[in-house]
């Protein structure tokens, strides 16, 4: 699981962001990491830099698929396996 300590990774976070292959830009002008509240769900979910990694990272392994004229994603299937597997989500 991936976890963030006050908008920051822990080291445990990162060490699994590393396995997994997913790059973290140290200077992007962005916030690195920070929670962002769904205004749709009212729960809070992870933005900024990581968020958007982690977007791109599991929209190119299949582990979701945007919703067409949507701002959602479904998790199909495979990406529910995936993200118990990693993440334990």
């Amino acid at each position: 699981m991936i976890k963030l300590r006050r908008r920051h990774l822990t080291a445990q976070g990162k060490e699994k962001l590393l396995q997994l292959g997913i790059q973290i830009n140290p200077k992007t002008k962005r916030k690195k990491c920070c929670p962002c509240l769904d205004w749709s769900e009212r729960k809070f979910h992870v933005g900024g830099h990581l968020g958007a990694a982690l977007l791109i990272f599991f929209e190119e392994r299949n582990w979701i698929e945007r919703v067409a004229g949507y701002r959602e994603v479904t998790i199909p299937p495979k990406g529910q396996a995936e993200l118990k597997r990693h993440f334990l989500i």
